[in-house]
């Protein structure tokens, strides 16, 4: 049990580390802390993860053009984002913040051998449902199927090789 409680714990991570690549996510994050900006502060400077230079590119034209300050974007090698202005700093590390999702996760219980047997059950009759849903599906196509040919053969007459027509 423990070994799946680590594999679902990890698998959580991949998953929420993975949508946190989304450019869309980070987007909405530095138009947040922008919002909350004094209207004095006219120039942004962004530096971006270099991984994400070509996603970033392709939504900076679209996001950035429509916002009233002006924004100086870099890249470097480090896994943050980084936001500042003269007086204001900001920075959102996706790894970071999967593991305070983490941690907050693993103390509020929602990882504890009772918590994941839940989260197994409730997997389990779902699939279960739709394997049921399935093969009930199965059958009605087979008595269908049945029905249409049954039909046919009185229709064409094809009881002792007669033709019918």
């Amino acid at each position: 049990m423990e070994i799946n409680r680590l594999r679902i714990i990890d698998e959580l991570k991949r998953i929420l580390l993975k949508s946190l690549e989304n450019v869309e996510v980070f987007k909405s994050v530095f138009e947040q802390w922008l919002e909350k900006l004094p209207t004095t502060d006219s120039l942004v400077y962004l530096y971006v993860p270099s991984r994400y230079k070509e996603k970033f590119l392709y939504t900076e034209s679209s996001c950035f053009t429509r916002l009233q300050k002006e924004i100086r974007i870099d890249y470097h090698e480090d896994n943050k984002f980084v936001f500042f202005t003269k007086q204001f700093i900001a920075e959102f590390c996706p790894h970071n913040y999967v593991d305070k999702c983490e941690l907050f996760l693993s103390k509020n219980n929602y990882f504890s051998p009772e918590k994941i047997r839940e989260i197994s059950d409730f997997a389990l009759d779902i699939i279960m449902k739709d394997l049921n849903s399935k093969r009930m599906t199965d059958n009605s196509d087979v008595e269908t199927f049945n029905k249409v040919e049954c039909s046919e053969e009185t229709i064409m007459g094809d009881n002792e090789g007669g033709s019918g027509y």
